[in-house]
Parts: structure tokens; C-alpha cells; sequence
């Protein structure tokens, strides 16, 4: 549908694999932890069409009201319940997004195709312009979270499924990867269990006949069902498992710097909270493992 019209598409953090990201209408990720240019292509159009998405506070912001400030508004999405519940639709549609998309592909001879070139050489210049790894972050001592996970993400072939935990490893990860052909990058979305990565790699595997899976995790995440390290040593499945440490809740710690006039509660080394060695916790579980210091 969109390829038909030449519509450019701005993914949710849902719907991030639907697309790769070399597709010359992928505008990005967009929302209050998405990418700049994502997030200036909603600010500036003139139309949205919503497909499933219920537009909550993640896409939206705190203020509904200037989401999309300059469009009207048409939203799809089969539950009525979700629809002008924060950001009111010009147009409303409650029903299956694949019915809605089926109905106008057969209609789209009849409907007159404008010519978006230059909105689309717009919507691609700000993706360009405002990447989620920028050249400096390559130029910092310790390794950089975007750059990791961009090389992750250059490094991982098509077809691969990624699992991301949750808090700001799973930010950093789906700001930075660049989908490509039959990836998959699932998390738990909003529900942001900490710990969620680890056993869904396991299940993704095990389903999947002992596919190998990446799994992305942070030090608190990891702690909280460190001991399926064994069943993935006894299973012998083929995860990779990338451990950010940062030696804190991150995410956490950001919300009492902001809301809690910094008074970090068991957020850190000196209010609380502590991680392993991790080399040695893999290596009791008969893992091999290894420890990356720098961008090289």
C-alpha cells in the first residue's frame, strides 16, 4: 500500500522489524524514545494514517494534543476502546488493520496518486541528518552504548531474531538497529519486565528448533534469572548473550535525577545496588565469555 502511493512510514516501537531500515520509505522509529527525524516527519505531515498503533503516551508524549500538530488524523485499530482515547482521529476505523489495507488496495486505481518526491527527500534528509549514533560518540574512551549497538547491528546477518530486554539497553538497541530482510527484534513492549530477555531467548530457541538467537540484557536484568544461564548450558542452545553494564539502573536512576531531586535509592554502588563479575558468573555455568573495553 504504501509502496503503491509512495507514503513514507514512521514505525512504532512495536512494529520496528516490519520494515528494513534500507527501505526508501523508512522515516524511522518515532515516539519519546524514537529518533529525531522520525519524529519530525509526524510533527510535519500533513496526513497520518494510524494502523494499529493505540497512540499512547510512548508515541504521543505527555501532550496529546501536539502530536502531529499540522495532520489530520486517520486511525485504524480493531479494538474501539483504544480509539480518541488520548489523541482524537479525525477519522475513526475500528476494524482489522489487514481488512482496511485489503479494502483499498482494491480501490487504488481509483484513487488519484500525488506526487510526495519531495516530501520523501525531506523525511529521508532528516533520517540522514539525525542518526541515533553520530560521529562523535565513536570518539569516547569507554564503549559507547549506540556504537555497540550499531556494530551489533551491522554485524548481524538477515534473518536473525534479537531479543531486548527492557530499560535503557532496550532504548539504545532499538534507536541504533538498522533492520534488515526477516529480522525480528522482539521485547516485551510496554509491559518492560526487568529479566524478560534471557528466558524469551530460551523459549525463541527451543521454538525454533535451536536457532540461535541474540539476546541484549542489562546488569539488572540479567541478575534477576541469572540461574537460566544453566538451562541454556544444559540445553547447549545457541544464544549470544550481550550484557550492557552500566553498573546501575539506568533508567531508574534517570527518573529519580529528574523527579526525585537525586536521591537515588538503591540504584547504584553507593546507594544499594551491586553487580557481579559477570565473566566469572558465566564461566561457574561452564559458558564461554568474554569482556569488551573498547570500540576496537
Amino acid at each position: 500500500f504504501a509502496e503503491y502511493f509512495g507514503i513514507p512510514i514512521a514505525l512504532t516501537l512495536r512494529g520496528i522489524d516490519c520494515l528494513p531500515f534500507s527501505h526508501p520509505l523508512h522515516a524511522g522509529f518515532f515516539g519519546t524514545y524514537g529518533l529525531r527525524g522520525a519524529n519530525f516527519t509526524i510533527a510535519n505531515a500533513d496526513l497520518v494514517l494510524c494502523l494499529g498503533s493505540r497512540l499512547d503516551v510512548r508515541q504521543t508524549g505527555t501532550s496529546p494534543d501536539s502530536f502531529a500538530r499540522e495532520a489530520k488524523k486517520i486511525v485504524v485499530d480493531i479494538d474501539p476502546e483504544e480509539i480518541n482515547k488520548r489523541v482524537k482521529a479525525d477519522i475513526a476505523i475500528s476494524c482489522d488493520v489487514k481488512k482496511v489495507l485489503e479494502e483499498l488496495l482494491k480501490k487504488k486505481k481509483t484513487i488519484k496518486r500525488a506526487d510526495y518526491s519531495q516530501w520523501r527527500s525531506k523525511v529521508h534528509e532528516w533520517k540522514i541528518k539525525y542518526p541515533a549514533c553520530p560521529p562523535e560518540y565513536y570518539k569516547k574512551a569507554e564503549v559507547n552504548p549506540y556504537v555497540f549497538m550499531k556494530a551489533l547491528s551491522d554485524a548481524a546477518p538477515a534473518g536473525e531474531i534479537i531479543i531486548g530486554d527492557t530499560g535503557a539497553n532496550l532504548m539504545w538497541e532499538l534507536q541504533t538497529w538498522e533492520v534488515k530482510k526477516d529480522q525480528r527484534l522482539f521485547s516485551a513492549g510496554g509491559m518492560s519486565p526487568m529479566g524478560y530477555a534471557l528466558p524469551a531467548a530460551i523459549g525463541a530457541s527451543v521454538a525454533l528448533k535451536n536457532k540461535r538467537i541474540i539476546c541484549t540484557i542489562g546488569d539488572g536484568g540479567m541478575q534477576l534469572n541469572i540461574q537460566e544461564l544453566q538451562t541454556i548450558a544444559y540445553h547447549k542452545l545457541p544464544i549470544k548473550i550481550f550484557i550492557i553494564n552500566n553498573r546501575c539502573y539506568g533508567m531508574i536512576k534517570q527518573f529519580q535525577r529528574l523527579y526525585l531531586k537525586n536521591n537515588f535509592q538503591a540504584t547504584d554502588c553507593h546507594s544499594g545496588y551491586g553487580t557481579p563479575d559477570f565473566i566469572k558468573a558465566a564461566e561457574a555455568y561452564g559458558l564461554e565469555s568474554s569482556l569488551i573495553k573498547s570500540h576496537k
